[in-house]
């Protein structure tokens, strides 16, 4: 046996562990599953303790495509298609990037690139267009938590969702379902202008917790990321917890 078949043999079985290993991971029980897809929303809904999927890109470019709604259950590996996304499917130059699940009034909340804030309800498949007096600037690309001891969804950041010459922000803001309003927060501290962070509610310490974000620069630029961690108490100040590779200047 010559020495490139002996190669090819290998390269051969090496593609078929690969190929095996990775169908192992993906779901065999489920008939459907969401289109490949970016800057979707996903989120955990504590009631009916499934995972819920919103809209997206599945093409090159900013334009949402993708108005669909999915649930995904752990427990029996099933995605299902479950509705469509009102506010893009009214506006089909609308979008939005985040969502947040609020446990209290039992509805998601969406603040979308329009300036508008929808509470959505999974059980009954309905929007409402909440309409509050004051609203943040329209954004997409924002950090969004639900704070649950306060009772309230937090923002922070994103952009103007126009183009790349858009004002990135660093405002932080708090959403009421009950009263319907937003509050601007004047924290004494806070994180620089980002877009894209990750934000989550640490219910321990009753602190919101955002990593990461970046700016309008050019991804494999470093200086265009943040590295940071940064916690929120939406009763008193932003706090600002080291790290190591911090570039946060």
């Amino acid at each position: 046996m010559s020495r490139r078949l002996r190669i090819r043999i290998i390269l051969l079985i090496l593609c078929a562990s690969i190929n095996l290993a990775m169908s192992q991971e993906i779901p065999t029980t489920s008939t459907k599953v969401p289109h490949a897809r970016k800057y979707h929303s996903f989120l955990y809904h504590d009631t009916k303790g499934c995972v819920l999927l919103f809209s997206g890109i599945s093409r090159s470019g900013w334009t949402t495509d993708l108005m669909d709604i999915w649930s995904y259950d752990v427990k029996t590996d099933q995605w299902n298609n479950v509705g469509i996304c009102e506010p893009l499917q009214s506006d089909s130059s609308n979008a939005f990037t985040s969502a947040v699940y609020d446990s209290k009034s039992n509805r998601v909340i969406i603040f979308d690139r329009q300036g508008q804030t929808w509470a959505y309800h999974f059980e009954t498949n309905t929007w409402q267009n909440m309409k509050p007096n004051a609203s943040p600037l329209p954004r997409c690309g924002q950090g969004m938590a639900y704070d649950t001891e306060s009772n309230r969804v937090i923002i922070f950041g994103g952009f103007g969702c126009k183009g790349v010459n858009d004002s990135v922000y660093a405002d932080t803001w708090a959403y009421n379902y009950d009263s319907n309003t937003w509050t601007l927060m004047h924290p004494m501290l806070s994180p620089p202008a980002r877009m894209y962070s990750a934000m989550a509610y640490d219910s321990k310490l009753d602190r919101v917790v955002m990593w990461g974000g970046r700016l309008w620069k050019p991804l494999p630029d470093s200086d265009s990321r943040f590295l940071s961690v940064w916690r929120c108490s939406t009763e008193s100040s932003i706090q600002r917890q080291a790290h190591k590779r911090n570039v946060d200047v």
